[in-house]
């Protein structure tokens, strides 16, 4: 199974929520469009945040099935206001997605959390420390 984002697309994730990706997910977006992970306020406004760190995470891989998640790949994406508990806004779990233009801003911490990623790719990243976000 495999969870689709499609270009420009927001998803604001509520305080202390995390997406928890067990197949493959597919988040390719465009450098005029890309998919962002932000927090979600009661006003509705996407990065309308009061501080960093406010959702949980996005995790890929650590199902049953881990070769659903080797296929997923993000490409200009950024996660902001994640990494609850400076905890990292990305979790990669048994698996080896491709990541490309990720952008990390407003993190709980900066660095991602990679447990038995095997062969992840990383390639044109940034992130930014915490209380960058305003």
């Amino acid at each position: 199974v495999t969870l689709t984002i499609e270009p420009g697309v927001t998803v604001m994730l509520d305080e202390q929520t995390s997406l928890l990706v067990y197949g493959g997910l597919q988040a390719m977006g465009w450098v005029t469009a890309p998919i962002t992970f932000t927090a979600y306020k009661a006003d509705g406004i996407a990065g309308s945040v009061i501080s960093d760190g406010y959702w949980g995470y996005v995790q890929i891989g650590g199902g049953a099935d881990t070769e659903d998640s080797d296929g997923s790949h993000l490409r200009h994406v950024v996660l902001e206001a994640g990494g609850l508990g400076f905890n990292p806004s990305l979790h990669i779990a048994q698996s080896a997605p491709a990541l490309e233009n990720l952008t990390v801003r407003g993190s709980g911490t900066v660095t991602g959390n990679l447990a038995n990623a095997g062969a992840a790719t990383l390639a044109g990243s940034r992130a930014t420390t915490s209380n960058q976000m305003k």
